[in-house]
């Protein structure tokens, strides 16, 4: 990874896995609004095998690269007024510009959260944040926990995530690995049963492949589901099967491929209760 952000790294290293994770803490403004800052990994690597990518050939922080994850919905839109701040969860605030859609996560940060090393070995990383906002006589926050390790099963994200609201908040959460790739179509996905592809119209599949320019796919039927998704990939690269599993049942899957990554990306959308704390995890397991 030639192009990416000027940050320093945490390496953790566990028998033939090596998984890098940016340090957010020296410039938190230069992995953008999109990511969550804390346990962004930036690179994966089997052996001397590099099982991770980059979105495309110049960095972007929006596109991103490595096994990054996301919550898709700003925390505090609905109460905001024009010019007050949203909550990236994890990554920090953009401010509000009073249009009727949901702010998008290309917006420049407006502030930053500050992240905190709870524990650093050699194969593991735990890192908090928290932020809060009061709108009028409303406050809205949360607190982040984000733990990487390596193991014999391989690279797992786990996070932990308290809200605080005063009432029940739509949340959306979805990770999204960069796989290296020449091509759209020289990547395989074979998804658990059920699947249905939904462009140009429905239709059952267990596999797919992209053409050769890439592209975006939605992939639904997989509601409740806890089975791996599977990444033949490109034998130009890495070849082999990237294999990712969440610990919890699956809402959907969005494919995405470009001229140098393809990703799979398993949502997990729900209600948050106000002062519920969850946990869950996705864990990367790759064999040649």
């Amino acid at each position: 990874m030639t192009n990416g952000p000027d940050l320093p790294t945490f390496t953790l290293q566990h028998g033939p896995w090596t998984a890098e994770v940016f340090d957010p803490r020296s410039d938190p403004t230069a992995l953008g609004a999109r990511y969550v800052h804390g346990g962004y990994i930036a690179s994966c690597q089997y052996d001397s095998v590099m099982i991770s990518s980059q979105a495309h050939p110049e960095w972007s922080p929006y596109e991103g690269c490595g096994f990054p994850e996301v919550f898709e919905w700003p925390l505090g839109f609905g109460y905001a007024s024009p010019g007050e701040e949203l909550m990236r969860i994890g990554a920090g605030r953009i401010r509000y510009d009073g249009s009727p859609g949901m702010p998008g996560s290309q917006a420049p940060l407006s502030s930053t959260v500050q992240w905190a090393v709870e524990e650093l070995s050699s194969a593991e990383l735990i890192m908090t944040t928290q932020d809060q906002i009061e709108y009028g006589s409303t406050a809205l926050g949360y607190w982040l926990r984000r733990r990487v390790y390596l193991n014999e099963n391989g690279l797992t994200s786990a996070t932990t995530l308290k809200l605080h609201a005063p009432w029940n908040v739509p949340m959306a959460w979805f990770a999204h690995p960069f796989v290296p790739q020449e091509r759209g179509d020289r990547t395989r996905f074979v998804f658990p049963e059920g699947a249905t592809l939904m462009q140009p119209e429905p239709q059952p599949a267990r596999e797919f492949r992209f053409p050769a320019e890439g592209g975006l796919m939605n992939v639904t039927g997989l509601w409740g589901s806890r089975d791996a998704v599977l990444v033949d990939c490109d034998t130009e690269c890495c070849g082999g099967t990237l294999s990712i599993s969440l610990d919890r049942p699956m809402d959907h899957l969005v494919l995405f491929a470009t001229e140098t990554a393809a990703s799979p990306e398993p949502q997990l959308s729900r209600a948050w209760k106000n002062g519920e704390t969850a946990c869950w995890s996705i864990r990367y397991q790759w064999e040649q």
